[in-house]
């Protein structure tokens, strides 16, 4: 499928810019049809548009790189050797900085006509996919990937940020990829909150705790601080309600007693003021602040 022709040379040609590629002789001139030819699994020319786009750009001709990469949404996915969906604009970054001195000027460069929100998206997807798909995340790449502006605690889709670090734990990546992750802005708090919103298996919240407390030094139990904080406040409560007087001690209509001498006047003895009560210190507790009541 993916075989070479000797001495052939296939000249793919977007919106007039050479994309060259070994392979069987033929020009396309439509942007359209050389779109279909890079995501359309069932052509057997899938995949050799990036590779020439690439090629180029590695002998100083970067235009048809940044054309992909300023409309990746026009060439989708392919599929590779394997068979598995790949994303356009994850690949080709990926593929023209690995091995490579500058990358970060090499992204740039890549990058260079792309508005700044969807750079943002494209350096983030490629992160997140660099991060779950590979075995052993190259902590090089990702600190490429964060100089060129990816965000380690960038949200999903759907607003949740921390998703980076929580795929990270979820395939439980190695130690030093986890610290680099936190040390670029990803938080553990946010991790965990989406895996509790999402309902993540307990195993994988329960592996980002022990990430947490060997990264950052805070407790995988601490929890069980929040409890100790809601048990002393719930005897706060009980012992005020014990202060109070109780229905049957009050009664309804309090008799009033004859004064000892009708023309003296009733008088009254002034209430003493009560001693104040010390405040109850509590455990300090992340995200929680209480010091008495």
């Amino acid at each position: 499928m993916f075989g070479k022709k000797k001495n052939e040379v296939k000249d793919y040609t977007v919106n007039g810019m050479s994309l060259l590629d070994v392979g069987t002789h033929g020009t396309t001139t439509d942007l359209d049809q050389a779109s279909s030819m890079l995501f359309d699994p069932s052509n057997p020319d899938a995949g050799k548009l990036l590779q020439g786009a690439i090629q180029a750009f590695n002998e100083g001709r970067p235009e048809n790189v940044q054309h992909i990469l300023t409309n990746p949404q026009k060439f989708r996915t392919y599929r590779d050797y394997y068979g598995n969906n790949v994303d356009v604009a994850t690949q080709t970054l990926t593929t023209l900085v690995t091995g490579k001195d500058y990358a970060v000027e090499i992204l740039t460069l890549a990058l260079a006509k792309v508005p700044a929100e969807a750079k943002q998206d494209i350096l983030n997807q490629t992160l997140v996919s660099h991060i779950f798909n590979s075995g052993k995340p190259s902590e090089t790449f990702i600190n490429t990937l964060i100089e060129a502006g990816a965000d380690a605690n960038a949200p999903t889709k759907d607003g949740f940020k921390g998703h980076v670090l929580a795929f990270a734990v979820e395939k439980s990546k190695p130690l030093p990829v986890i610290e680099l992750l936190y040390k670029n802005g990803a938080s553990f708090d946010d991790a965990l909150f989406l895996m509790q919103v999402k309902k993540w298996k307990k195993e994988s919240m329960d592996n980002l705790k022990v990430y947490r407390e060997k990264v950052t030094g805070q407790p995988a139990t601490e929890e069980g601080e929040i409890l100790k904080v809601l048990k002393l406040l719930r005897e706060d409560i009980a012992e005020m309600t014990k202060r109070l007087p109780s229905e049957a001690a009050t009664p309804k209509h309090a008799e009033t007693k004859p004064a000892a001498n009708a023309n003296q006047p009733e008088t009254t003895q002034p209430e003493l003021p009560k001693a104040p009560q010390p405040k109850k210190a509590y455990p300090a507790v992340k995200g929680l602040s209480r010091t008495g009541t």
